[in-house]
Order: structure tokens, then C-alpha cells, then sequence
């Protein structure tokens, strides 16, 4: 959750993705996977365990650490698993950490504790941390994948670190709030705070207290194709605690779902506030008179927003 001088805007508000680098609790949680992952099989106590960790542990020493397998041939299961601790934690930069996660599955081979299996189950479990502590990149397949580029983040953070005290500005910090926070994500809040942003930037723009995105998208010049996909998207912050597909299925919103909104969202406020910006400033150097907000006509039944 955002802090009260976050929110006030008196500090900037970090867009909390980690792209290019790695905090202690995002590198921390990773140690204590890999190090469950690799321990518990050993506490059965049975030989087979340890043949086989230290099966995995000559392919890791060979063709990841490219260091002489003879240096480990003394060392028990719970020292290999020990050399592992100063590296992950302390020497390594980010990246090694990486490529480190995205080799230790394919080293799982063995025939009944250190399986392929076991491997694929630690990737799903590296990625539900990989998600919780606001890493750019997940497991698809055996691969680690950037889900979060430099563009995406640079729209936020421009959109949340602004000086100007306005309510959209407040209520997209909400949301990041909301989708990056660590102990208990809210994807929900922060999909219907993004929508509310767009709703705030259209009654500013429009100066009408009743203005919707739709009344906001009269007003400029954009493609109808852009009309209609900025109205659905933006239509309603009163259906954020659902997630209508296309197949008709309803779900509850989801990290990605919550993080194209706010994505959306920011760009969509900063597109819009530099359109009518810019379409003032040619009018009143042609002396036109400034334009005024259609009154958009709409359906029976469209639920309103909350706000």
C-alpha cells in the first residue's frame, strides 16, 4: 500500500516491478524455495535422496558453475546445498540469480525425488513468488519471460510521480497501491481506482460532474475504433470486482488483468490531457470558439459508477 506521503503526492510513488534488478525480499523469498526444494527430500533420510542430489548437484557444478566436479566429491547433501547460500544471497547480481532459477529445474532428473516433476513444480512455485514480490518476469514453459516492459512502467510512473495534486493522479496511485502491495494484493480495487481515474480525468476535461469516458471521447478527435475499445474498457468502475471474458465466463480479476487497467489507464489520462491541451492551443491561435462537450446519449440499464 501506497504511504500517506505517497499518497498526498509529497513523495513519489515507485512503480514497484523490478526489471533490472532485485531487492532483498524478492532474492530472499527465491533462496527459501530453492532451498525447500533442494532439502526437503533429504529428511526421509533415505540413500536414494542423496544419490541423487548429488546427481544434480555434479550437473549444476559442471554445466552451470562450469567449476571441477572432484571439489565436491567429500561433500555431504546438506553442505552441497550450503555452497549454494553466500552466492544466491550476497555475491551474485540479479541476473545470475536468473539464469541460476532458470537452470536448477532442467537439472531434476532423477527417478524419485529430484524428478522432472519435482523441477516443473518448482517452477510454478518460484513464479507465484516471482509474482507476489512485483518481479517483470515469469516462468512460461521452462523459460523465464519479461511480462512487464520498460514502456509499461515508464506510463505509470509518469502518471503517478506527477507534482499536480489532481483527483486521477490520486486515485492511479491508489491502484498501484493496490496491485503492488506485498502482503495482501487487492486486484479488484485496483482495477475499479483506474477506472475511476479515467472517469475524474473526463469530468475535469469536460466540466461536467456527470461526464463519463464516453462524454470525454466526444469531446476529442479519435478513431471510432478507439472510441468504442476506450468505452468498454473504461465503461464502468462499478464492474471491477468482476472479469467478464469473452467466452461469457465471470472471474474475480487477476495480477495481469489489474495491471493492463492501470497500464491503460495512465496512458489513456496522459493521451487524453495532451489531445485537449494541444486542440485548445490550436483554437485559440485560430480564435475559434472552444468546443463544446456533446451530450452523449446512453442505453437503458448501463449500470452507474461507484465512486
Amino acid at each position: 500500500m501506497a504511504t500517506f506521503s505517497e499518497r498526498i503526492g509529497i513523495t513519489s510513488t515507485r512503480m514497484e516491478i523490478q526489471r533490472d534488478r532485485m531487492d532483498d525480499p524478492l532474492r530472499n523469498s527465491l533462496w527459501n524455495v530453492v532451498y525447500t526444494m533442494l532439502e526437503t527430500p533429504l529428511n526421509g533420510r533415505f540413500e536414494d535422496a542423496h544419490r541423487e542430489c548429488r546427481e544434480l548437484f555434479e550437473t549444476m557444478w559442471s554445466a552451470f558453475l562450469k567449476q571441477p566436479v572432484h571439489e565436491i566429491n567429500n561433500f555431504r547433501s546438506e553442505r552441497l546445498i550450503a555452497t549454494l547460500r553466500e552466492p544466491f544471497l550476497i555475491v551474485w547480481p540479479w541476473w545470475k540469480v536468473y539464469d541460476f532459477i532458470e537452470f536448477l529445474p532442467t537439472a531434476f532428473r532423477g527417478a524419485r525425488h529430484y524428478t522432472p516433476e519435482r523441477g516443473g513444480e518448482l517452477r510454478s512455485y518460484l513464479n507465484v513468488v516471482l509474482e507476489r514480490e512485483m518481479s517483470a518476469y515469469r516462468f512460461v514453459g521452462a523459460q523465464l519471460t519479461e511480462v512487464t516492459d520498460a514502456v509499461e512502467i515508464e506510463a505509470v510512473g509518469h502518471a503517478v510521480n506527477t507534482t499536480q495534486p489532481e483527483p486521477w493522479t490520486a486515485l492511479l496511485r491508489s491502484a498501484l497501491g493496490y496491485l503492488t502491495d506485498r502482503d495482501g494484493p487487492d486486484h479488484a480495487r485496483s482495477l475499479r481506482d483506474s477506472t475511476l481515474a479515467v472517469e475524474a480525468v473526463a469530468r475535469q476535461l469536460t466540466g461536467r460532474d456527470d461526464a463519463t469516458v464516453e462524454d470525454l471521447l466526444a469531446l476529442i478527435d479519435v478513431r471510432p475504433s478507439v472510441r468504442e475499445a476506450m468505452s468498454t474498457l473504461f465503461g464502468s468502475s462499478a464492474d471491477a470486482s468482476v472479469w467478464r471474458g469473452g467466452n461469457g465466463t465471470h472471474r474475480p480479476p487477476d495480477f495481469a488483468d489489474a495491471k493492463l487497467m492501470l497500464v491503460a489507464a495512465s496512458s489513456f489520462v496522459h493521451y487524453a490531457l495532451h489531445k485537449v491541451s494541444t486542440e485548445e492551443a490550436a483554437r485559440a491561435a485560430t480564435h475559434e470558439p472552444p468546443a463544446v462537450t456533446p451530450t452523449v446519449t446512453r442505453p437503458r440499464g448501463r449500470s452507474e459508477s461507484t465512486r
